[in-house]
């Protein structure tokens, strides 16, 4: 079995798989596994994606602490297709790491949805 990976462009970052009797050449064949990669096609493949991401951020923050009402809010926000980001407790990520545009805030006893305060 044999793989490669390309970008969106058709450029190969990586190939690998599985090679029977590697080593046949040197008298001693035997089966190996392995891969190789670019490293800087690599890195500009993931920057490339970072930044269609930071374009297409869409998503709701929450970094209030769990309770019954507020994992309810979050599965049905999800259930309508919405991306929610909950921030777990000793976590450092932020909203803007987490490529969210909004919020899940509780005002007067109900969870609205807002847009991100900076």
């Amino acid at each position: 079995m044999l793989f490669a990976l390309y970008d969106s462009t058709g450029v190969e970052l990586t190939r690998g798989g599985r090679y029977d009797a590697i080593g046949e050449a040197f008298g001693r064949a035997r089966p190996a596994t392995g891969f190789s990669g670019d490293l800087v096609k690599l890195v500009q493949a993931s920057s490339r994606l970072r930044e269609a991401d930071l374009q297409d951020a869409k998503g709701i923050w929450v970094d209030h602490p769990n309770t019954e009402e507020l994992w309810l809010e979050i599965t049905t926000l999800r259930q309508q297709g919405e991306r929610v980001v909950q921030q777990l407790a000793g976590s450092t990520m932020d909203a803007q790491q987490s490529l969210c545009d909004r919020e899940l805030v509780l005002v007067d006893g109900k969870w609205n949805v807002v847009p991100l305060s900076n």
